[in-house]
């Protein structure tokens, strides 16, 4: 009986039909792969958002800056200093 399957046949065979043998380790690292993808979309997209999510925070410093400066004047001597490094550090942070 005649082998069917010649180099020809066999391609054919393989472009309708899939391969005859699974290579476990090709499918292994495509989901290896696949998994790496998604989680490098996940940061991609948290990197992407993360200004957004900071408004929150900037809201929060700008309403701390301003109740320290209204709480602790100029007139306070020993809080004045301390409180004037403090809200410079959070303006600083603000514009950052």
């Amino acid at each position: 009986m005649k082998n069917q399957f010649n180099k020809l046949t066999q391609s054919l065979f393989e472009v309708f039909k899939g391969p005859r043998t699974k290579d476990y380790e090709y499918e292994k690292m495509v989901q290896e792969y696949e998994l790496c993808k998604g989680r490098l979309l996940k940061l991609k997209s948290l990197i992407n958002d993360y200004p957004q999510k900071l408004e929150g925070y900037k809201i929060c410093i700008e309403e701390l800056i301003s109740s320290f400066e209204t709480i602790f004047g100029k007139d306070q001597g020993m809080y004045s200093k301390f409180m004037l490094d403090t809200t410079n550090a959070h303006k600083a942070l603000h514009d950052k």
